[in-house]
């Protein structure tokens, strides 16, 4: 049976309750943080595209090889070129609009990907997003500048020093990057050449060369590409999932990028 309530009897201590499991807030940097997951598979999508249109550009290759060596000693040589070019011509502007695609989608990835980095806590950045787009496009420079700008964007996206272990070595952006300045050289002399040349031996020497770039070079480029993407967006979404388990006062400290 209870006791009966007392009105005048002095309040009783509440009764202990269990204590609540911890609850840790967003990370406030979080709220900077737009995941470029679905750009990186655009990105990754048309280097594959890319890739597979290679692949048959090389094999037009070996057959207008084939068939200049054939026309060697047909007299009107200036009639058996023209005739040799139409259907590689064609294949080889397909190949020019995916590589401008791929590109396009390359640029709209690392912009989207280098916006997230101040999320991550990274300050006194060498490239903002845009810089890191627009020195693509600065004539000399671009040999050099947007790989520095990938560089930082493979540094401060690794979430290795946010777990207090070294960094992981850039070993397939550098890779990449080699294989891209070739195949640009490579390209250019090529162009430069074609235009030039009038006999079938100078035309069956310069489409040897892109055969060999495009085998040896623009294949392992677009593999590397593709990995690297990957990579690289894998990065940021395991440092999102390492800040959001920390408690806002214990998120990542933007000095270790400085």
């Amino acid at each position: 049976m209870s006791e009966p309530l007392n009105p005048y009897a002095p309040p009783r201590e509440a009764a202990p309750q269990a204590a609540a499991a911890p609850a840790f807030a967003r990370p406030r940097q979080l709220v900077l943080y737009e995941s470029a997951e679905g750009k990186a598979r655009v990105a990754q999508g048309t280097a594959v595209a890319l890739l597979i249109l290679r692949l048959i550009f090389a094999v037009s290759l070996v057959l207008e090889i084939n068939l200049y060596r054939t026309l060697q000693a047909t007299a009107d040589v200036a009639q058996a070129i023209p005739t040799t070019h139409g259907r590689h011509q064609s294949i080889a502007l397909v190949v020019a609009l995916a590589m401008l695609v791929n590109f396009i989608a390359l640029l709209v990835w690392t912009y989207a990907a280098f916006a997230n980095l101040e999320a991550f806590g990274a300050r006194n950045l060498s490239f903002t997003s845009g810089w890191a787009i627009g020195s693509y496009f600065i004539p000399i420079a671009n040999f050099w500048k947007p790989y520095q700008a990938l560089l930082e964007l493979w540094r401060c996206s690794d979430p290795s020093l946010a777990r207090g272990w070294g960094p992981r070595p850039a070993t397939l952006l550098t890779v990449w990057w080699v294989l891209w300045a070739i195949a640009a050289i490579g390209n250019r002399v090529i162009t430069w050449s074609t235009l030039r040349a009038g006999d079938l031996d100078t035309f069956t020497a310069l489409s040897t060369l892109a055969l060999l770039i495009v085998l040896v070079v623009e294949t392992p480029m677009s593999v590397c590409q593709i990995l690297l993407i990957g990579r690289l967006q894998q990065f940021q979404n395991e440092h999102v999932e390492l800040l959001l388990l920390q408690p806002d006062n214990q998120a990542t400290n933007p000095k270790r990028f400085g």
